[in-house]
């Protein structure tokens, strides 16, 4: 069974049933219509191979994966004053009063 390989980083090419197909560089194309073949051969996007088994992008050997990397430390938490919170804003406006004791503000 003769097949092509595609050579161009993308190639649209019509089926037997005129539906478009996106095949990308080392991608496997089964059948062309003679136009489509004249075209795509003479603009090198496809080459011609005998079988799928054959096809191989360059490219495509996996490297070896590393260990797996642990994600990024992070700086723990402040446990301080919430400024947010209405029991600590208090206490803080407490503290910067300069007459403590007075229920006025």
């Amino acid at each position: 069974m003769s097949g092509y390989r595609v050579i161009a980083p993308l190639v649209v090419a019509k089926d037997q049933t005129g539906r478009n197909h996106h095949v990308y560089a080392g991608g496997w194309l089964p059948w062309l219509d003679d136009e489509q073949r004249a075209h795509f051969l003479a603009h090198g996007l496809v080459e011609e191979v005998d079988t799928p088994a054959t096809v191989a992008s360059p490219g495509s050997e996996q490297p070896e994966p590393d260990e797996p990397k642990k994600p990024p430390r992070v700086a723990p938490r402040r446990r301080g004053l919430n400024m947010a919170s209405p029991k600590t804003t208090t206490a803080v406006h407490w503290k910067h009063c300069p007459n403590k004791n007075s229920s006025t503000f």
